[in-house]
């Protein structure tokens, strides 16, 4: 950030994060023994604070939906649901697990934050928060950033390549940071929009094609 003349890189900008954290609070779950299954109640809940107001927290509809399984709270965005889920994974674990994703904006200090934390209620940056969605899209490999993967020119040579970046169907490569539960959440626990699908073509990685009927992702 360039504050004397207002410009703003906002991929390296500090952004409160929105419910975009809900996703790594229900892998860290997941990492203790929880399945996409599982019912977390989603009604009025009244949280004791030491000296603040009584926290209440609220769902965007205003409305609360009982019990819901955790695939559905997710998909649905539901905020009770996320809050009491971190209420029983702890703050200190959801960033340790962030740390682990790669995002170090939100430090390490649980005494900074509350359970809105799972709401948004710390500030990451956009590069760090796409670089941790990228750990579910790689089976729970956390790949460096990197601008550049791969150079051909005109007859499909590799001038440059980034670790072997640019060979067709090479798995990502880094360490391992989700437990096996919380891959499989990643792959196999939502269903894909209405009438959609992935196909993997030699090409193109991925590509959307339509198809009779919901597919849940398969690894």
């Amino acid at each position: 950030m360039i504050a004397s003349t207002g410009r703003v890189n906002v991929a390296t900008a500090p952004r409160q994060p929105g419910s975009t954290m809900k996703p790594f609070t229900y892998a860290a779950a997941m990492e203790q023994g929880w399945t996409a299954a599982n019912i977390i109640w989603d009604t009025e809940t009244h949280i004791g604070i030491p000296g603040q107001e009584m926290y209440i927290p609220v769902n965007y509809d205003d409305a609360y939906h009982g019990p819901v399984r955790v695939r559905d709270a997710l998909a649905n965005s539901y905020n009770v649901p996320a809050v009491q889920t971190l209420r029983q994974v702890g703050v200190d674990y959801l960033l340790n697990l962030m740390q682990r994703f790669g995002v170090e904006s939100l430090g390490t200090d649980a005494e900074r934050y509350g359970l809105s934390l799972t709401l948004g209620g710390g500030e990451v940056t956009l590069l760090e928060l796409t670089r941790a969605y990228s750990v579910f899209a790689n089976n729970g490999a956390l790949v460096p950033t990197t601008a550049i993967l791969c150079v051909l020119d005109a007859d499909d040579n590799i001038i440059y390549q980034y670790e072997n970046a640019a060979r067709v169907g090479r798995a990502p490569s880094g360490p391992s940071t989700l437990w096996p539960t919380a891959r499989r959440c990643s792959t196999r626990a939502l269903p894909l929009p209405s009438a959609t699908s992935w196909r993997i073509t030699p090409r193109a990685p991925r590509q959307w094609a339509p198809t009779a009927r919901s597919t849940p992702v398969t690894s």
